[in-house]
């Protein structure tokens, strides 16, 4: 490529992404969240 030039590409998800690691993943129970936070999946 060239200098300013643009491509695009696509990536599968498992070239993309690292696999994921269930025994990395905790469960936590709601209530351990302060009251103004909602926590939802993907929260960090």
């Amino acid at each position: 490529m060239d200098v300013d030039e643009t491509k695009t590409i696509t990536l599968e998800p498992e070239e993309a992404f690292r696999p994921r690691h269930e025994e990395l993943v905790v469960k936590v129970h709601k209530d351990i969240f302060p009251p103004d936070i909602t926590p939802e999946i993907g929260l960090r």
